[in-house]
């Protein structure tokens, strides 16, 4: 046993607070410690409390009605009864002469709120075993000294093996890594304050790239194991997309700064959906395509990918090509290029900088990946790098088909851009959409082939450039949006390689309909167009379906302990309340630290992880789980309202074992548990063990907005979770399209991202389809920044609201109050009652925590209308903390009753 279990099995505490929340929370964060935790919400009781039945330390708040903590603290210290018990402030105060008042007044620590609950751990049991703490610690000081010693004596013989070239690397590795460290953290910090659209935008940006600069600095450590064969290649399902949309995030900032255009073309016959090395290939790609960027002063750098050969049923080969405008090679210079160390010339390194390191980890990963690199140059015109890497099909994938539906097959398309390459690339997506595409060189040339298009065939989209010579695409837009020749004004879709905040108030006021940040991703394009069209997109994920299992299979992983990770609360209730239909036993976490904490005090048979969450996401936390080897058995399973494809192999590359998507579907959320929770004998929760009744009478077949069917399957058919979750609906997004609304007038679209988010996965479990399409498309519209959409849309979503919380209330009004538990004959007996009383009395005076199932009981008592209104109001009470008005609810019950609250006098 340790000495935080010595200590907490037999420790006794006070909290002292005015805030039924705050007690709420410590006594529970206490009581899974195992201290047995007393409850006051008076500073006056304090004294007598702590004088009838001493506790082993007190933790009081300072801010209270009548008696603040300092004068508490003084009483407590001037009473020789109490004058010894340890007192530590826990105060949202933070200013130096609060923490002087409260260590003059007799305290002997102070915890400032908000508090991470490990501090109040560790601050607790400092004060009540600091010997053994001492004692522990010095031990584990020394361990670590010794384990320490090892390692710096390890290391120092590595080092000596090491070649000299390794050497270089572990050394540029460290001098690099040292500052980034302190660009991410500061970034990190930065990120955490106001910030403008435009700032925080680079600051992310900052933040991905030195992640992935910093990932690229530990890559370059591998070239002393490529050398030595001990290089090994991943092989993991993963989305080329994301692969070459992480590639455009890192570099296309730079390429603006220099003037260049970063252009990507990915033939139609490419497969997306791979296995294989996504990390090592983006490694390449980054490496050419930076290289592209030093290397060129004016002109575009272009990406391709093509399909060279497939082999057998699933292996292909592909082939990128990074092409630039640049300064060019000569035949000799490229002969140097795939050697170590080395680069064209000596003045390139004086000029452009590098060590000589990057083409040499490109040829070998190409190699490692089934393939091999070359390149082709003309001095003064530009280079072409290609290289060729080996993969599968994914078995279970099918490719998406970006073709629209037969009403938009075959429209009209003008695109005006001054960029040739860009213009072909564009025209070449938009005519593999079924479009009839027309390209115009600059804006002039755009306004007068639409002028002069038939009426009966007038174009139905344009997509402008922004930055063209003469004209620029904000001024045509213009045009466009004024020009009564038209017979039909055109969706204009702006693409821009610049920050749209800058130019966004400009464009609303020309009329551009929506934007698209360059370089363009083809299904982005075609997804972007089709919703600024009126088309619904459904991006669902293509995954291997889970299997259905049998509940045979259930019951064999009953009674296994499941750790929740999601931050809202709706979503908080409908996954435990499957979970625990489904026999498991259920811990809640609200974000990614307080799974962490949660982690390092209890074992978890699996856990389920929401991805966006505040304070740390679930990428983050699966990472920092990942890293601890005690962990590396425990399933994790992601479990988010994020369904495009690639998802699942980006969270399974982040260290989930498995994707499940919202709505939650509660067989493929029954087929995950069996699929990673172990079978065995297991202790079963109450919830298995008794017979929970979920029908309600005359339940409504039809509700307005609400698909019931699709609603009850989300939670396994269980009519009073269904309701209770409605009713949280109405608690929690009754105003939403209000919030939506002011958020839309301040121009807070990332905070209204969020809350639509967090609206979309609820009302894809309620059943709400209407609203959850309508979430999707307002979501989308904030990505894409289509302000002409947001009013309509806000008006929509309000509708929409509106009928559930017509749902809302005829459930709410079907029963009047939550069924309890059924109460047999034997409690139902007025000696059982009676017992429950006074034991609940003693509870009440004693500040203790109440349970449940003694409530239940009171409830399910067969009294008069009086006794249910005062049982009523006892739980109201209790509810809050508010234990002073709760005894004198108890002591009209009891008389109403005719019974004693004595127990003495009943025991006689």
């Amino acid at each position: 046993m340790n000495t935080q279990q010595l200590s907490s099995s037999s420790s006794n505490i006070i909290i002292v607070d005015d805030n039924p929340d705050n007690l709420r929370l410590l006594a529970g964060l206490l009581g899974q410690k195992g201290y047995n935790v007393r409850l006051i919400r008076d500073g006056k009781m304090v004294l007598a409390s702590a004088k009838s039945a001493k506790p082993d330390l007190i933790l009081l708040d300072i801010l209270m009605p009548e008696i603040n903590g300092y004068e508490v603290c003084r009483q407590l210290k001037q009473d020789k009864d109490t004058s010894d018990i340890p007192v530590i402030f826990i105060s949202a105060l933070n200013e130096v002469v609060d923490k002087v008042k409260a260590f003059s007044s007799g305290g002997v620590d102070y915890i400032t709120k908000p508090f991470h609950q490990e501090e109040v751990f560790a601050r607790i049991e400092a004060h009540l075993s600091l010997r053994k703490l001492q004692k522990d610690i010095a031990e584990k000081n020394t361990c670590l000294l010794e384990t320490q010693e090892k390692l710096i004596k390890a290391k120092a013989e590595a080092e000596q093996a090491a070649r000299v070239k390794s050497q270089f690397l572990a050394n540029m590795s460290h001098e690099i890594r040292t500052p980034l460290n302190s660009i991410i953290g500061l970034s990190h910090l930065a990120l955490q304050t106001g910030l403008t659209p435009k700032q925080q935008d680079y600051l992310v940006k900052i933040q991905t790239s030195s992640y992935s600069l910093l990932g690229i600095i530990n890559d370059l450590l591998d070239f002393s194991k490529i050398e030595a064969g001990k290089m090994d290649i991943e092989s993991v399902d993963f989305n080329l997309e994301d692969v070459l949309e992480n590639l455009s995030t890192l570099l296309s900032i730079k390429a603006q700064s220099r003037g260049l255009e970063l252009i990507f073309k990915t033939a139609e016959n490419v497969p997306l959906f791979l296995t294989g090395d996504p990390l090592r290939l983006g490694q390449i790609l980054i490496n050419l395509t930076d290289n592209a960027i030093k290397f060129t002063e004016k002109g575009e750098i272009m990406v391709s990918t093509e399909l060279m050969a497939e082999t057998g049923s699933s292996q292909v080969i592909l082939k990128f090509t990074i092409h630039d405008t640049g300064i060019g090679l000569t035949q000799e210079q490229i002969k140097k290029l795939f050697h170590a160390f080395t680069q064209a010339d000596g003045s390139i390194t004086r000029r452009y900088g590098g060590t000589g390191l990057g083409l040499v980890i490109c040829r070998h990963l190409a190699e490692l990946m089934g393939g091999e690199i070359s390149a082709s140059s003309i001095p003064g015109r530009g280079s072409s790098f290609s290289f060729t890497a080996q993969f599968k099909r994914q078995p279970y994938h099918k490719e998406r088909a970006l073709v629209p539906k037969y009403d938009l097959r075959g429209i009209r398309v003008l695109i005006a851009d001054d960029n040739e390459t860009s213009l072909n690339i564009l025209k070449e997506y938009l005519e593999s959409f079924t479009f009839k595409v027309t390209t115009a060189l600059s804006a002039k040339q755009a306004l007068a082939i639409l002028e002069n298009a038939p009426a009966d065939k007038p174009f139905e989209l344009v997509l402008m450039d922004w930055k063209m010579p003469g004209m620029d695409g904000m001024e045509a837009t213009k045009h466009i949006k004024e020009n009564k020749k038209l017979a039909h004004i055109p969706f204009v879709l702006m693409i821009t390689a610049y920050g749209r905040e800058e130019i966004v108030s400009q464009a609303k006021n020309a009329g551009v309909d929506a934007f698209l940040i360059k370089p363009v991703n083809q299904s982005v394009l075609f997804d972007t167009i089709m919703e600024g069209l009126g088309q619904n997109i459904s991006c669902k994920e293509l995954i291997q379906p889970l299997e259905t299992k049998s509940i045979q299979d259930l019951e064999k992983i009953q009674g296994a302990s499941v750790l929740l990770v999601e931050d809202n609360i709706i979503n908080q209730q409908v996954a435990k309340e499957l979970l625990e239909h489904a026999g498991m036993a259920v811990t809640i976490a609200c974000n990614g630290i307080q799974a962490l904490q949660i982690l390092d005090n209890m074992s978890f048979d699996l856990v389920l992880m929401d991805i966006q969450m505040p304070e740390m996401d679930g990428i983050q936390a699966v990472k920092i789980i990942r890293q601890q080897p005690r962990f590396d058995l425990l399933p994790v399973v992601a479990m988010t309202a994020h369904a495009l494809t690639g998802d699942r192999e980006k969270f399974i590359k982040k260290g989930m074992n498995e994707h499940l998507s919202k709505p939650i579907n509660p067989e493929k959320l029954f087929a995950a548990l069996i699929k990673w929770i172990k079978p065995g004998k297991r202790e079963l929760p109450h919830i298995v063990l008794e017979n929970n009744k979920n029908h309600i009478d005359n339940f409504p077949k039809h509700l307005p907005g609400i698909d019931i069917k699709a609603g009850l399957r989300n939670v396994a058919e269980n009519q009073k979770m269904f309701r209770k979750i409605l009713i949280q609906f109405q608690e929690n997004f009754a105003d939403t399209a209000d919030q939506m609304r002011d958020i839309i007038s301040k121009g807070e679209l990332e905070k209204g991202e969020r809350l639509i988010h967090n609206l979309k996965g609820v009302s894809g479990n309620i059943g709400a389809v209407d609203l959850f399409l309508i979430t999707e498309l307002f979501e989308h519209a904030l990505k894409c920044c289509s302000a002409d959409n947001f009013k309509g849309m806000a008006e929509k979503l309000d509708k929409e609201i509106k009928q559930v919380l017509k749902s809302a209330d005829i459930l709410k009004n079907l029963v009047p109050e939550e069924n309890r538990k059924p109460v047999t004959g034997e409690k139902s007996d007025p000696a059982i009652i009676q017992s429950c009383l006074c034991q609940l009395n003693t509870l009440l005076n004693d500040n203790d925590l109440i349970e449940e199932e003694l409530m239940d009981l009171l409830y399910n008592y067969p009294g008069n209308p009086d006794y249910k209104k005062y049982i009523k109001d006892l739980e109201s009470c209790i509810e809050i903390f508010d234990y002073e008005n709760a005894v004198k609810t108890l002591a009209v019950i009891a008389d109403l009753l005719n019974i004693s609250l004595d127990m003495k006098e009943n025991n006689e």
